[in-house]
């Protein structure tokens, strides 16, 4: 019985640190990256209704540009223009465009602007550094 107690503490507590874990490194990784503000009439996603929540995200964490979108029903086309010149574009399907990372790290460093377009013809754009 003893033992039993023993083992149901040691699990617990393995458990809480699994999470506790698990949640430091989730917050942590959050900070390390700025996060882009965007303008624009706003990500509709071609629904009638008005969202108040855009569901894109960008963040750029020295050179790594994330792009987070939580719905998933858009394709998006990722177009970044630099300051001295720089250009790229790619379009992301939906199905890949829920996650999508872009490293930077071969274009001069200054300020570059992030444009987003959808197949609705919605933009979100956003400035940002690289530093």
């Amino acid at each position: 019985m003893r033992r039993l107690k023993l083992v149901q503490k040691c699990i617990s507590f393995l458990l809480v640190s699994l999470l506790t874990c698990i949640y430091a490194l989730n917050l942590s990784a959050k900070m390390m990256g700025d996060d882009i503000d965007f303008d624009g009439e706003g990500w509709k996603e071609g629904l009638r209704s008005i969202i108040t929540v855009i569901p894109v995200t960008a963040s750029i964490n020295g050179t790594l540009l994330t792009i987070e979108c939580t719905t998933g029903r858009s394709d998006i086309t990722v177009h970044i223009t630099g300051a001295d010149g720089f250009s790229y574009e790619k379009m992301y399907p939906a199905s890949e465009a829920y996650l999508i990372t872009i490293d930077l790290s071969s274009i001069p460093k200054g300020a570059c602007t992030l444009d987003l377009t959808n197949q609705w013809g919605d933009l979100l754009t956003g400035n940002f550094e690289i530093k």
